[in-house]
């Protein structure tokens, strides 16, 4: 407590006060207000005392001086009293610390991403509105730049959310250390980023530039691997990006089209970036009922199993390749390439994947009560790498082939390139580990990726699928040969079978046999069929015998 002339000069104070300064009362008592004040001068003490009155209570903010720890926050409540027929100020303050402090961490909670300390949704889309409010004005452009990492829930799901948080912190420092100082970046949650450019440029066309450099800049910098905790992770980002003001939109209308744009490069193959297209509504809205669809599809029993047959060069059947299709209630029947990387993107491939494996396992069971050719081999069933990478895929397959009563050499397993790449150490252990027990596996689509060749020596891989892109019109004189030649020979060096996907013309298997691939999928040889149909054809190869 203080007690003040009316020019602040202080008179008396209490034993609070002179152990919170830390000073003899002499040395407080006589001396202006303001020499423990950090914002307020003497003339501005005078001013404000005068307005204090004897009937109301004034409160205040200040930063108190303490001589020996530096300053603190108080709050200063005052009132103008009379003694002796002198009129004198008496002040109560109080250390409100603890109060600021709560106060910040509500600010930051509010405001702020905990893990990552960037700003959040809430922070970020008050700004683009008041950026819109801004460029609705003096008539400049913005940009929103959306972006979410390729595959982050496979590593997060495969090496724990512990790593899953360090790695989302340091793509984190890595956006903020690229990025202009001007702009905002945020993380909306998961591994959603977002960037506000707000002066991007004079024009769209200005601000379209600088956008698209800013993105290039990212995708860049997010190629080079990053080191976490002994792992050495690739996490390549995609980005979606808005100009605005293109029209009397909201800042939610922006974000959504960022992320519209977003799923465009999604579906082009991701690490990149594209603009928004008003043309890409129609397929996000096609894309949104595609996920809410599959919420139900398997409850509701509208997938269903379809075998496309593998042959070899004598024409018998090695083994069959599991496809999906979806009976639609309302579309018709869906195939693979239009609800797969919708299913990737959502996490529900996972369910899809088991029920697949599952269904899968059981009518190969049933055939193999039925009875089948002895040159029929194995059944082929694709494996998407947020499947594998579940942390109890290889229990939940070895219990599948206890319950089934099958035996491992007649699972074959499909994965795909990316994965090899994104998650090799964790890949490697798993196959071997499935491997002993029989269970062998195919690189799909081999040729369209860039990691394989580094590893394939290194993988316990049995079988490499040519791509239908190199098989297609495929004759002696084409340009595919060679590369098709180099495949072969590669694969015939690690003692790898291979099989050509996509047949479907008498010149490209004659091709293929000439340049020494002996094992076939595609029309020319059968469509993909339902379960009956194949049984059929094996009959037929069985009854023949």
């Amino acid at each position: 407590m203080y007690l003040c002339e009316l020019d602040s000069t202080v008179v008396e104070v209490n034993n609070q006060a002179i152990e919170t300064l830390g000073l003899a009362k002499a040395n407080i008592v006589g001396t202006k207000l303001s020499c423990f004040s950090k914002r307020y001068a003497v003339s501005e003490f005078e001013e404000l005392f005068l307005s204090i009155s004897d009937t109301e209570v004034s409160t205040f903010e200040d930063m108190q001086n303490n001589t020996e720890t530096g300053t603190f926050p108080i709050e200063a409540r005052g009132i103008q009293i009379s003694l002796n027929n002198q009129k004198y100020i008496l002040i109560l303050a109080r250390d409100i610390t603890v109060r600021k402090e709560a106060e910040q961490q509500i600010f930051e909670l509010a405001f702020f991403d905990t893990l990552t300390g960037l700003a959040n949704r809430r922070l970020f889309i008050d700004r683009l509105a008041s950026s819109l409010e801004l460029h609705h004005a003096n008539a400049s452009s913005g940009a929103v730049l959306y972006m979410d990492l390729d595959r982050f829930k496979t590593i997060n799901d495969s090496l724990g959310h512990g790593i899953g948080d360090k790695l989302l912190c340091a793509i984190a420092l890595r956006l903020t250390e690229i990025l202009p100082t001007e702009a905002t970046c945020a993380r909306f949650g998961g591994d959603e980023f977002v960037v506000l450019l707000p002066e991007a440029g004079e024009s769209d066309s200005i601000c379209a530039e600088t956008a698209a450099h800013i993105a290039k800049k990212i995708i860049e910098h997010m190629g080079t691997p990053f080191h976490i905790d002994g792992h050495l992770l690739y996490c390549t980002i995609s980005v979606g990006i808005a100009v605005f003001p293109a029209s009397d939109y909201s800042a939610k209308d922006i974000l959504r089209h960022a992320d519209t744009a977003l799923y465009r490069v999604k579906a082009l193959g991701r690490n990149d970036f594209q603009f928004y297209d008003p043309e890409m509504k129609s397929s996000a809205q096609e894309r949104l009922q595609i996920e809410k669809g599959l919420h139900q599809a398997l409850d509701k029993q509208e997938f269903e199993l379809w075998f496309q047959p593998q042959f070899s060069a004598e024409g018998s059947i090695l083994g069959a390749e599991v496809l999906l299709r979806w009976h639609h209630p309302e579309r018709g029947v869906i195939f693979p390439d239009e609800f797969i990387q919708v299913a990737e993107e959502s996490g529900q491939i996972v369910e899809i994947g088991q029920w697949v494996l599952e269904q899968s396992l059981k009518q190969l069971a049933k055939w193999k009560l039925q009875g089948l050719p002895e040159g029929f081999h194995r059944l082929a069933i694709n494996i998407s790498p947020l499947q594998f990478m579940q942390v109890d895929f290889v229990e939940r397959l070895l219990a599948l082939l206890q319950t089934t009563q099958l035996p491992g050499h007649m699972i074959e397993l499909e994965i795909t390139e990316n994965m090899l790449l994104n998650n090799f150490d964790i890949a490697s252990s798993k196959m071997s580990l499935l491997k002993q027990r029989g269970i062998s596996f195919a690189i799909d689509d081999f040729g369209t990726g860039y990691s394989s060749l580094r590893y394939l020596r290194y993988l316990p891989l049995d079988i490499l699928k040519i791509d239908r892109s190199f098989v297609t019109a495929l004759s002696p004189s084409s340009e595919e040969a060679a590369i098709v030649e180099v495949i072969i020979a590669t694969a015939d060096r690690l003692d790898l079978v291979v099989i050509a996907e996509g047949v479907e013309t008498a010149e490209e298997r004659d091709t293929l046999l000439a340049l020494g691939c002996h094992c076939f999928q595609g029309y020319l040889y059968s469509k993909p069929v339902p379960a009956s149909q194949l049984y059929e054809l094996l009959a037929k190869e069985l009854h023949a015998i």
